[in-house]
């Protein structure tokens, strides 16, 4: 496991790097170039070595160097979930399932910049269940994206971004709070005692992982419990939005412009969440979306 780049936080995640004989395999290389290429070197492998990338979804701070590496050696076979392809196929439609425009998106295009983003081709499309470089099985678990996945073999869990970090990021417009909570049951019952998260600490301890996992899990319920709890009439989303900001600390939020629009969709996706548990229903009233209690 290679540690990222800025504490592996955005816009850089920790790098799995699997050797067999020759050939390499890496699992969301977005460590860091320079970084990366000391690896390489540390090991007696270069660019030209590197077989496969694996990418557990489409985000920038997973997938930003797949290009680098491809023109560094035009072999490299790009491997993703065919539910989040799309996602590094198009920067357009990239910013399309961010949800990104006006200037969120010109802020996030100086990102792509200054990370030296470049949309790729991938070679291969898996899914549920597929093996792939390294013997790993494909496990789906959508919610942080359509696509994103984990990989598990002989009681090693590569799990991207359920990384137990803060509470489960559903940020985006694809992003889906009741397909997370589904996903973390999914792996709830896998046999791992190995967690290599994309970003925060791994852990090498059965029991602290599941325990960590359901503590990860909860935060999604008691994240939607106080959406519910803000409702206490018919509401529109801002009135919700600024209910919200009176209990956090909103300078993250407020002056960032794409986190704006984060806080936004996040929102949205517990009310949509929220409605399809039957605790919230929407409303058209005088040309206004409310939100109310059932």
């Amino acid at each position: 496991m290679i540690f990222g780049d800025n504490g592996g936080r955005f816009p850089h995640c920790h790098t799995l790097l699997l050797i067999e004989s020759e050939e390499i395999t890496l699992f969301d290389p977005q460590c860091g170039r320079d970084h990366l290429e000391r690896k390489l070197n540390n090991v007696g492998k270069s660019w030209k070595n590197i077989k496969n990338i694996v990418n557990t979804h489409f985000h920038a701070d997973h997938t930003a160097s797949n290009g680098f590496i491809k023109n560094k050696n035009p072999n490299v076979q790009i491997l993703i979930h065919r539910d989040d392809a799309k996602g590094i196929e198009s920067t357009e439609e990239y910013f399309r399932r961010y949800g990104l425009n006006g200037k969120a998106k010109t802020h996030y295009k100086s990102i792509f910049k200054y990370i030296g983003y470049r949309q790729t081709i991938p070679d291969r499309l898996f899914e549920e269940g597929d093996l792939i470089p390294g013997g790993f099985k494909v496990i789906h678990t959508p919610g942080h994206t359509p696509g994103h996945c984990c990989f598990y073999k002989s009681g090693i869990l590569i799990a991207g971004d359920v990384d137990l970090v803060g509470r489960p990021w559903v940020s985006n417009t694809t992003s889906n709070v009741n397909d997370f909570y589904k996903s973390i049951n999914k792996l709830l019952n896998l046999d791992f005692n190995v967690f290599l998260p994309g970003h925060g600490r791994p852990i090498f301890n059965k029991t602290e992982i599941l325990s960590e996992l359901k503590i990860y899990q909860k935060k999604l319920i008691n994240t939607g419990k106080k959406i519910l709890d803000l409702i206490d009439g018919d509401l529109t989303l801002e009135e919700i939005l600024n209910k919200r900001d009176r209990e956090r600390d909103t300078t993250i939020w407020s002056q960032n412009p794409f986190m704006k629009l984060f806080r936004r969709y996040d929102t949205l996706n517990y009310l949509y969440y929220l409605e399809q548990m039957g605790k919230i229903k929407k409303v058209e009233r005088n040309g206004l979306n409310l939100w109310e209690k059932k």
